[in-house]
């Protein structure tokens, strides 16, 4: 069962408020303090470690209980986030309701699970649904309409697979066309859309957005595991870099670009290369942008600096221009590269092309 990610991150980080000068911080508080400070700053590992040993000092503390529970259910922790919780019975039902929900619990988490909270809300649609109690999860649904914050698409995804379940499979179609028309790499969409059609005559349509889904699945995944090796980590730049290949498999390039480019603006000089290499491929394979790969490269030589150059950026600026047709510009770019690995043969070689190139008859681009 694929469930929205934007139900998990509804669950946000709360940080205490700042006591005033004249009083004195307790342990548990300056412990929230430092957890706090560390989270924000991508050290979610030892975050979780601080609040950790903090409970353990004081198990009876409902600020760090609810704290900690928060930060393991956004790693999907959600067995360490239920155990956090227990012992703080009702006062952190909220939570409890949310990891057992995610660990497929559903009866459990019906009875918790809160009707007034959008995303709680949509949750219970769902275990209605899974545990096949139809007019309940139908009931549910038609309650969350005038809710404030709801999932839209979440709430027409349901729509979609209850009317499909009672056999309306026209109706079905309509609301999966909906999520489509937003986000059309929705993978319940696109499978219930293709099974629909199938059911109401468009055969061969409904097959070719089953093909679609089955191409899609694997690529989801890649996506799915990428962002959870960011939420670990959210300032570690080659994560970024990960969601970004995802996105970019999915054809999803304009958001794909921003991933990158957060992974460019927080890579280290190590990571830096690799990741500017990357994002110039998309701009010239996938968009035909050629002089924004070019710049995306340069951008990454400057930051490196003359101390520190990576002969693969001089490279790849070289090919770039001289499949622009623009090999008097390539030449320096090469030349730059032998600099730093005379010895190379590959490299010399492209040398010479863009010199035969450049001294051809053939015009080349104005730059």
């Amino acid at each position: 069962m694929i469930v929205p990610r934007a139900y998990l991150f509804a669950f946000i980080l709360a940080v205490s408020p700042a006591l005033s000068a004249s009083q004195k911080t307790s342990q548990p508080q300056r412990a929230q303090e430092e957890a706090a400070a560390l989270w924000s700053s991508g050290n979610r590992e030892e975050s979780i470690a601080r609040l950790t040993k903090a409970l353990a000092d004081d198990p009876e503390d409902i600020a760090l209980r609810e704290q900690l529970a928060r930060q393991q259910l956004v790693v999907h922790r959600y067995a360490a986030a239920l155990e956090t919780t227990q012992a703080a019975g009702q006062a952190l039902q909220h939570i409890t309701a949310e990891a057992l929900f995610y660990l497929d619990r559903f009866e459990e988490a019906l009875p918790l699970l809160d009707s007034s909270d959008p995303t709680q809300a949509l949750a219970r649609v769902t275990a209605f649904e899974v545990l096949g109690y139809s007019d309940e999860a139908t009931a549910a649904l038609d309650e969350m309409v005038d809710l404030a914050g709801v999932d839209l698409l979440g709430m027409s995804l349901a729509r979609g697979r209850l009317h499909a379940a009672a056999g309306r499979h026209e109706d079905a179609a309509f609301a999966y066309q909906s999520v489509l028309d937003k986000q059309p790499n929705d993978p319940g969409a696109l499978f219930g859309l293709g099974q629909a059609w199938v059911r109401t005559g468009r055969r061969e349509q409904g097959l070719e957005l089953l093909k679609r889904h089955r191409e899609l699945v694997p690529l989801l995944d890649q996506l799915d595991f990428a962002l959870r090796a960011l939420d670990m980590a959210p300032t570690h730049a080659p994560h970024h870099a990960l969601v970004g290949d995802a996105q970019r498999a999915m054809g999803q390039l304009k958001i794909a670009r921003e991933s990158y480019q957060a992974a460019m603006d927080m890579a280290t000089p190590e990571q830096l290369p690799m990741i500017a290499l990357r994002l110039a491929r998309m701009l010239e394979e996938d968009q035909n942008r050629w002089e924004q790969a070019l710049a995306t490269l340069q951008q990454a030589s400057q930051h490196l600096g003359q101390d520190s150059p990576d002969v693969r950026l001089q490279v790849r600026a070289g090919d770039i221009l001289v499949r622009a047709n623009l090999p008097a510009r390539a030449v320096e770019h090469y030349r730059q590269a032998l600099k730093q690995r005379p010895e190379d043969a590959a490299i010399q070689q492209r040398l010479e092309a863009a010199l035969s190139m450049a001294a051809s008859p053939a015009k080349e681009q104005s730059p």
